[in-house]
C-alpha cells in the first residue's frame, strides 16, 4: 500500500506492507514493518512528524546523518544517532534512559492489574477485569505524560570517517531497498520495535519494524552491538570490528 499526500507543500510518502499492527504488552503496538519519506524540513522547521513524543525527546531535529532507536517490552528505551561537527569530526552519540524502571514502577503501583483468581464469582471477575482494564488505559495515557520525566543519558564518541560512512551506506541501502515480498505473515504480540532513520538530500527516510530478518536483522543486531559496545566501552569502542562487518553486510548484497 503506498499512500501519497500533498498538503500545505508537504510531500510524504508512506509504504506499509503486512500492515498488521497488533496490541502487545501494555502500552504499545507493533508494527511489522512501515516506510515513510518525507522532506526534512516544513515551513523552514526541522519536520519531526514522523517522530513519537520519546524520539524527540532523544533526537528533538534532524541534525543526525542516521537514527537508530528501538522501543524493548520491557525495559527501556535507547539509541544512537551520528552527527558531523563543525571541525570535521564525526560523533555517535549513544543514548538510554537511566530511570525508567523508578518510572515504570511508579506507574504500575499507581494503576495495578491484578491477576483474576476462577474462584471469584462472575460478577467479581468482571468487576475486576472493569478496573484491570480501566487502570491499563489510564496507564497508557500516563506514560505519555512522564516522558517529560525520563532522564536521558548520552556518551558521545568520535568515530572515524570509515565507520560513520559505512553506517550511513548501509541504513541508506537497507532502507532503501528493503522488500517483504514472498516472505510468510508473522503476527508478533511481542518484542522490540525499531526505529530507523537517515537523511537523504533534503529528505528523511523512516524505516519502522517490529520482527526483522536477512540484511536488515543482520543491520539491526550490529547496531545493538555498538549501543552495547560505546555503553560499556566509551573509552575503547570496537571500530574496526564494525567497519569489517558492515563492509561484509553491504559487499554480500
Amino acid at each position: 500500500m503506498i499512500i501519497k499526500n500533498i498538503k500545505s507543500s508537504l510531500f510524504t510518502i508512506l509504504v506499509c506492507v503486512s500492515p498488521l499492527i497488533v496490541t502487545i504488552g501494555q502500552n504499545k503496538n507493533v508494527v511489522l514493518f512501515k516506510k515513510i519519506i518525507e522532506p526534512v524540513e516544513f515551513s523552514g522547521v526541522p519536520n519531526l512528524r514522523s517522530k513519537t513524543l520519546l524520539q524527540k525527546k532523544f533526537f528533538p531535529d534532524n541534525q543526525g546523518s542516521i537514527e537508530f532507536f528501538v522501543d524493548p517490552s520491557f525495559k527501556a528505551e535507547y539509541g544512537f544517532r551520528v552527527t558531523h561537527l563543525d571541525n570535521g569530526d564525526q560523533i555517535i552519540e549513544v543514548k538510554q534512559i537511566v530511570n525508567w524502571k523508578e518510572i515504570k514502577d511508579r506507574l504500575e503501583t499507581e494503576y495495578p492489574f491484578k491477576m483474576i483468581p476462577k474462584s471469584l464469582s462472575k460478577e467479581e471477575r468482571e468487576e475486576m477485569n472493569r478496573i484491570n482494564v480501566d487502570n491499563l488505559k489510564k496507564r497508557r495515557k500516563k506514560a505519555e505524560e512522564v516522558i517529560a520525566e525520563y532522564k536521558i543519558d548520552s556518551k558521545n564518541i568520535v568515530i572515524n570517517e570509515s565507520l560513520a560512512s559505512l553506517l550511513y551506506d548501509t541504513y541508506v541501502h537497507l532502507i532503501r531497498d528493503y522488500d517483504n515480498r514472498g516472505m510468510a505473515s508473522v503476527t508478533q504480540f511481542d518484542g522490540s520495535q525499531i526505529t530507523l532513520r537517515c537523511v537523504v538530500d533534503n529528505e528523511v527516510w523512516s524505516f519502522l519494524i517490529g520482527n526483522s530478518f536477512g540484511d536488515m536483522k543482520k543491520l539491526i543486531e550490529i547496531s545493538n552491538d555498538i549501543v552495547k559496545d560505546a555503553i560499556e566501552n566509551a573509552d575503547n569502542l570496537n571500530q574496526e570490528k564494525y567497519v569489517e562487518q558492515l563492509e561484509k553486510l553491504l559487499t554480500n548484497r
